[in-house]
């Protein structure tokens, strides 16, 4: 995680940050607040989680993605039973047209390692 945070910092020092797929502990590490009240990612990327809460998931991404978050953060791959891809390519849309940087780095917690897939200097 300190790798993925040094990453971050030396090209968003101040990041507007979205964690579509990834460990949520990246907002408190980056002392970020989350863009959605859905900071918990599953809510926004699985299909068993789609709709669980008030806010509708496509709506809520394309919100989020108006906001134009300046980093994005993706599991990769994204371990999901049931993976929305219709919300994972808008977010590689907007990845590939808002983001200049990026990287991909291991990240463990205490349960596993993930590949991490870290996109920046998202500009508007």
């Amino acid at each position: 995680m300190a790798a993925a945070v040094a990453y971050i910092h030396r090209h968003d020092p101040a990041p507007r940050l979205l964690v579509y797929a990834g460990s949520s502990t990246f907002y408190s590490a980056l002392a970020a607040a989350p863009l959605t009240p859905l900071a918990f990612p599953p809510h926004l990327f699985d299909l068993t989680e789609h709709d669980v809460s008030r806010f509708p998931a496509r709506r809520e991404v394309e919100r989020v993605l108006a906001l134009h978050p300046t980093t994005v953060v993706m599991q990769e791959p994204i371990l999901a039973i049931g993976e929305d891809r219709e919300m994972t390519r808008l977010v590689n849309a907007y990845i590939a047209a808002h983001c200049r940087a990026g990287t991909l780095v291991t990240v463990r917690d205490m349960y596993a390692s993930d590949f991490v897939r870290i996109s920046t200097e998202c500009g508007a």
